[in-house]
């Protein structure tokens, strides 16, 4: 697997929820979400509900009271949302270093504080090359990911991440 460790904020569960595609993020031993994450799925009944509860290597976090005044200041400071804040803080206060968000400002803010940022393509693509995902699985997880998620790709990053795809294809014998 590789990858013991990572924090997710809503996100890329909502969106690999969405296209079937929750179990890619097994590329991780342990996921970790903010208490904040996890009831923004559930106040929403979002996609991903059902599946938070049966995952039992993801683990919810409530941040203590020095996280939470943190994770305040990140959010009025950058102007991100709180649990977005939040996974940030959960992550740097347990020496996480990968983080799992959609959230364009909150991967700036997040690369700021030298976190290792990927989004759901790059999840999926991971997947793939941790042989979660076959070939046609990778492809058609991505094209679900552009076409039917609520997450919008541009049509460019989507073909660059494709590239990626067709560079690691496994060679026909």
């Amino acid at each position: 697997m590789g990858i013991r460790k990572a924090v997710s904020n809503t996100g890329p569960i909502i969106h690999l929820s969405e296209i079937g595609c929750f179990h890619c993020l097994n590329i991780v031993e342990n996921l970790f979400i903010p208490k904040s994450v996890e009831s923004e799925i559930r106040s929403k009944n979002a996609p991903g509900k059902n599946e938070l509860r049966t995952a039992g290597w993801i683990t919810t976090k409530e941040l203590d009271g020095a996280q939470k005044e943190k994770a305040d200041k990140i959010a009025r400071d950058f102007g991100i949302e709180l649990a977005d804040a939040e996974a940030i803080v959960l992550a740097k206060t347990n020496d996480i270093k990968l983080l799992f968000t959609d959230d364009k400002s909150a991967r700036e803010i997040a690369e700021y504080y030298g976190l290792e940022v990927h989004g759901s393509a790059g999840i999926i693509t991971r997947a793939y090359r941790s042989k979660i995902l076959s070939y046609e699985e990778v492809k058609e997880a991505l094209e679900a990911l552009h076409k039917r998620s609520s997450l919008y790709i541009t049509d460019r990053v989507y073909k660059i991440v494709l590239d990626l795809i067709e560079m690691n294809k496994p060679k026909r014998k």
